[in-house]
């Protein structure tokens, strides 16, 4: 039997030092393996930028750290890391076409019966690829896997949840309400994590131990298992998504087509949460308010469309409460940022008689 085919992308944006970790812990898992059973084939998409050729004090930008005290680093960083991996595909975006298209563009390149994606703040766990291996194997009818994410200091991540809804925004990962009241219906019907133990066997027993394979809405990108032949279209992401929401946005799709989605405790990661993010924090949360926009108007019902232009609004100014003027614009302008795009924007009104 031929061994299974697996495309593994990663879409590095100024984090060559956890990269590198990231890197190391697949390469360590997958040894374990014997050749006949995978042919793993490794793509790094780099978002990271050009770093201007002075900065002030002498120091390359991209050499900064960052709160947590990891390296930012450069491209050239990222690429040195692929380097001492033979056999690893890296490729350099010009720009930044966000996270959903560097993962297209690397699927693209690819072949593999798997896509796996992995954030470069991720690392995998032992006997990881033995387990996704087997489960996707014994069934055909799952189009979409995602395995059990944990925290540094072990807590699960809610990786797992349900298409967002009217209380979504209120029940939220991160929201106070959530935090205050946990057991609230809302709350445990969006973060299903907190329904899932990993000590009730289901769906396939597993001689070596219990685990839990769960159907659920969405899983996270942080790490998740995609069935090439099942993917709706050539795409894996839809257009559209900077970066947040277009894992849900997939799912919904994959699911549309008649294919399974489900959360998986048999294989588990281990998450650093946001380090890309980081670099660019403001930024950040304006990508995440459009994205959450754009995956509520194509999930609501047609009878909600009278509702979208004051959710657009709401999101908006929640996005200006925590961003300020000068990052809010990428909400507006998802290619641009900072005073100087909003500048040229004000400037382009008022050529067409649009301003005072």
């Amino acid at each position: 039997m031929s061994p299974v085919t697996v495309d593994l992308i990663i879409v590095n944006y100024r984090g060559a030092r956890l990269l590198e970790e990231c890197i190391a812990s697949v390469m360590r898992d997958a040894a374990g393996l014997p050749a006949s059973a995978m042919d793993l084939r490794v793509w790094v998409e780099d978002n990271s930028p050009l770093p201007p050729r002075s900065v002030a004090g002498g120091r390359k930008a991209g050499s900064a750290r960052g709160k947590d005290g990891a390296a930012a680093g450069t491209w050239e960083d990222a690429l040195a890391v692929v380097r001492c991996h033979p056999g690893l595909r890296y490729s350099r975006n010009p720009e930044n076409p966000g996270f959903g298209e560097a993962v297209n563009r690397a699927a693209g390149r690819g072949r593999g019966e798997l896509i796996l994606l992995l954030n470069p703040d991720a690392r995998v766990e032992p006997g990881f690829f033995a387990a996704i291996l087997k489960i996707m194997a014994a069934r055909p009818d799952i189009g979409i896997l995602g395995p059990r994410i944990r925290e540094n200091d072990g807590r699960i991540q809610h990786s797992a949840r349900s298409f967002p809804t009217f209380l979504t925004g209120l029940f939220g990962r991160d929201s106070v309400l959530s935090r205050r009241f946990p057991n609230h219906p809302a709350v445990r019907r969006n973060l299903r994590t907190l329904d899932i133990s990993d000590d009730i066997s289901d769906d396939i027993p597993d001689a070596e131990g219990a685990f839990r394979l769960v159907p659920v809405d969405w899983v996270s990108g942080a790490c998740m298992v995609i069935r090439r032949a099942a993917l709706p279209d050539d795409r894996v992401f839809a257009a559209g998504y900077f970066m947040y929401w277009e894992d849900a946005d997939l799912c919904r799709r994959m699911a549309a087509s008649g294919f399974g989605i489900r959360y998986f405790t048999g294989a588990s990661v281990m998450h650093h949460g946001g380090a890309s993010s980081r670099s660019r924090p403001a930024r950040s949360r304006a990508h995440a308010h459009w994205s959450a926009f754009r995956i509520y108007a194509r999930m609501l019902p047609a009878w909600a469309g009278p509702w979208l232009a004051p959710a657009a609004v709401i999101l908006a100014v929640r996005c200006l409460a925590v961003t300020g003027w000068e990052r809010f614009w990428p909400l507006i302008c998802p290619e641009s940022d900072g005073k100087a795009a909003a500048g040229r924007a004000c400037s382009r009104i008022k050529s067409k008689g649009g301003g005072p």
